[in-house]
């Protein structure tokens, strides 16, 4: 199974719930054998994440949302 997380700010156990969440049910997802990728909005400030594969926007000067939203069509098309 695939299983894609969405979030705003950058992938971080330690900066909130979200993201400490995310990190611990990704990590559990990924060692029963899922195939997990959390894809953020935020292009930097993100911690490795050995068992998730981390997606993002390249950053751009045309803003970050408007690129962002791009990104994520792109990796939704992936997902497939």
């Amino acid at each position: 199974m695939k299983v894609l997380f969405v979030l705003t700010p950058a992938l971080h156990p330690n900066s909130g719930g979200v993201q400490m969440s995310t990190w611990k049910i990704g990590s559990w997802l990924a060692s029963r054998g899922h195939e997990v990728a959390a894809f953020s909005f935020a292009s930097e400030g993100h911690a490795a994440a050995s068992a998730i594969r981390l997606l993002h926007p390249e950053p751009s000067t045309g803003g970050e949302r408007t690129g962002g939203l791009g990104s994520l069509v792109e990796v939704l098309q992936q997902f497939e």
